[in-house]
C-alpha cells in the first residue's frame, strides 16, 4: 500500500467541498474548558466565559437572529446537556458589553454548582453541538482535595460514660460553598 501526500491543490480543494481525507485519530470534544474560580461558584449565579473561545466555539455557529440576542440583546436561553448525569438544563447565554466576556446565568448555581458540588479549582468541559443546537457539559477533573475548610473534620474526643474509647465528634463543619 502507498501512502499518498495530499498537495496544494487538493487541499484547497477539500477545502472547497468541506471534506478531508485526513486521518485524525481523536480530537478533544471539549473545546470550552475553564477552572472553576470562587466567583464562578458565588450566589451571582454566573460562569464568566473567555470571548475568544466562546466566539470562535459556539456563537458562530448561532443562527444570526440568535447571535445578535446574545451580543447585543437580553440573551438566548440555550439547553446544556450534562453528560456525566444525562440530563439537561436551561441556561442564559450572555455578552457582557463591559468586559466583553460572555456568561452562563439563571440557572448555572443551582443547576451546576449545587447540584454537582463543583469546587474552586474543578475543571469544567463544555462544547456546542451543531446538529443538536446544544451545549454539552461535563466535568473534566475535580480540584485536588484534602483537609481544609469545606470538609468535615473527625478529632478523637473523651469517651462519654459508657462508650468505649476511640470514639469520635465532628470538630469543624463549613457549609458547602466554603473554598478550601
Amino acid at each position: 500500500m502507498k501512502l499518498k501526500l495530499l498537495s496544494k491543490e487538493g487541499r484547497e480543494e477539500e477545502e472547497q467541498y468541506g471534506v478531508s481525507t485526513e486521518l485524525t485519530l481523536f480530537t478533544d470534544p471539549w473545546t470550552i474548558k475553564k477552572k472553576l474560580t470562587a466567583r464562578d461558584r458565588s450566589h451571582q449565579n454566573r460562569l464568566l466565559l473567555n470571548a475568544r473561545t466562546v466566539d470562535s466555539h459556539l456563537v458562530r455557529y448561532l443562527p444570526e437572529g440568535n447571535r445578535k440576542m446574545v451580543q447585543e440583546g437580553p440573551g438566548l436561553t440555550v439547553d446544556v446537556y450534562d453528560h456525566d448525569t444525562d440530563s439537561t438544563h436551561q441556561i442564559l447565554l450572555t455578552k457582557l458589553t463591559k468586559r466583553g466576556s460572555y456568561v452562563l446565568s439563571g440557572g448555572w448555581f443551582f443547576d451546576f454548582v449545587i447540584r454537582r458540588v463543583l469546587k474552586k479549582k474543578d475543571e469544567i468541559g463544555m462544547y456546542w453541538d451543531r446538529s443538536d443546537s446544544k451545549l454539552h457539559f461535563s466535568v473534566l477533573s475535580r480540584a485536588p482535595t484534602g483537609v481544609s475548610s469545606g470538609s468535615v473534620l473527625a478529632v478523637p474526643s473523651q469517651a462519654p460514660t459508657g462508650v468505649s474509647s476511640g470514639s469520635v465528634t465532628i470538630a469543624s463543619y463549613s457549609p458547602l460553598l466554603a473554598d478550601p
